[in-house]
């Protein structure tokens, strides 16, 4: 049976790599950092708080770069395959298998190389969304994630095959929903892999708080709402409105708008 080599640290070479924006793929390409673009993207599916990629790309070799993003990557293969990755001067090899992903937070230098053909999904998070959002979900302000080489996640494969399975659909009327699966990823992110033991907020709201939402909701079902357009109404994050709405309502408000 394969077994993961422990990390080992390695000297960085002289070269300075080159910090980007994940979420423009006109960058990356220039970059060299993939040579194909992705197969599927959010990118004008005007989705709030996650940009999602699905790719399939060649044998390659990933130079060091930073991105301005927390990286999730989801791997989908048949079968497992050797890749190599190097996440904040730490190089690990290992077999990758369906469903793993590798965490890669925002400015953390990032190298890899993989030696066959291969399909993957990023979910890509902007750092002050995550801030604003740990704000609201745990006492603190301040919020980093542990870099995963190859984290076996089943609960983000599921929420991975949602929105790939969205964008497969064009997209359309299900921007509540995608950002819906985004703020449970969020809450995922916080409680498994920040760097400190994290303490949800005492903060509770009650039924009647919600209820000027629920009537922005029920005027505006024709629209392909926005889950922080909603949270405004009641001068929420759209994590803490999901949450909040869930545990008191009992369903999400993308499921609300389904049987209204």
């Amino acid at each position: 049976m394969f077994q993961e080599p422990q990390c080992e640290r390695r000297t960085r070479p002289g070269v300075q790599p080159v910090t980007l924006d994940a979420t423009q793929e006109d960058l990356i390409l220039q970059a060299q950092i993939l040579p194909r673009p992705p197969l599927l993207s959010s990118q004008t599916f005007g989705w709030e708080g996650i940009h999602v990629q699905h790719h399939r790309q060649p044998s390659w070799e990933v130079p060091r770069h930073y991105k301005e993003q927390h990286v999730i990557c989801v791997r989908h293969c048949n079968h497992a395959y050797k890749r190599e990755h190097v996440l904040d001067g730490r190089r690990q090899s290992y077999l990758v298998e369906d469903g793993s992903i590798l965490l890669i937070p925002a400015y953390v230098e990032h190298a890899g190389n993989w030696n066959e053909e291969n399909s993957f999904t990023l979910l890509m998070l902007e750092p002050t969304q995550v801030a604003q959002i740990a704000h609201e979900f745990v006492d603190t302000e301040h919020v980093e994630f542990v870099p995963q080489f190859n984290a076996p996640d089943p609960l983000i494969h599921q929420i991975c095959l949602a929105l790939l399975s969205e964008l497969e659909s064009d997209g359309l009327g299900t921007r509540l929903y995608a950002e819906s699966m985004a703020t449970a990823l969020w809450a995922h992110l916080l409680k498994k892999y920040s760097t400190q033991p994290l303490q949800e907020s005492a903060h509770r709201v009650g039924n009647n708080q919600l209820q000027p939402a629920i009537a922005f909701i029920n005027d505006n079902l024709d629209q392909d709402l926005k889950l922080a357009e909603i949270a405004a109404v009641v001068n929420m994050s759209q994590f803490y409105f999901a949450r909040m709405f869930k545990q008191l309502i009992g369903i999400s408000p993308h499921q609300y708008t389904e049987i209204q």
